[in-house]
């Protein structure tokens, strides 16, 4: 699957992982964001279910297992170039609340920890994407009916 200038927009899923008060974060080792903290997760595969992608994912770039996640978020990243869309994701982020396993780095990610809300917000090497997503979801409750939509055009 082409990444970089797409055809299409690319499916993908991420995992906002709970944990007293915390989420777990990934820094990324591949563009988009990297050296970026961010939500584990990445491209859903073809005949993969987004439910099997999120916890394929996240078993690969965290080491854990996650079962029964809630979809909390629908997440557009385009991301343009002089000569057009650089990258284009679709994602779906599922809360998991409990979990399987020691959190330790997986194939894509540089290093893994988890965060108060307040140190993902205040840190710079946090995304933009996500320190929106705790703030409207986990600070402010804004979504909790109905998964939170963003769109980001960088």
């Amino acid at each position: 699957m082409k990444r970089e200038f797409p055809h299409n927009p690319i499916v993908a899923v991420g995992g906002v992982i709970l944990k007293n008060e915390k989420v777990l974060l990934v820094k990324r080792q591949n563009p988009p964001d990297k050296s970026m903290w961010s939500i584990p997760g990445g491209a859903v595969e073809l005949g993969e279910a987004l439910s099997e992608a999120v916890q394929r994912e996240i078993n690969e770039e965290c080491g854990i297992k996650v079962d029964n996640g809630q979809i909390i978020a629908v997440i557009d990243k385009i991301y343009s170039a002089k000569s057009g869309v650089l990258y284009h994701y679709e994602i779906v982020d599922f809360e998991f609340k409990d979990f399987i396993g020691t959190p330790h780095p997986g194939s894509d990610a540089l290093d893994i920890r988890f965060f108060t809300f307040n140190e993902a917000l205040n840190c710079k090497t946090v995304a933009t994407s996500v320190k929106e997503l705790i703030e409207k979801i986990y600070i402010h409750s804004i979504a909790k009916k109905s998964p939170l939509y963003l769109t980001y055009k960088i």
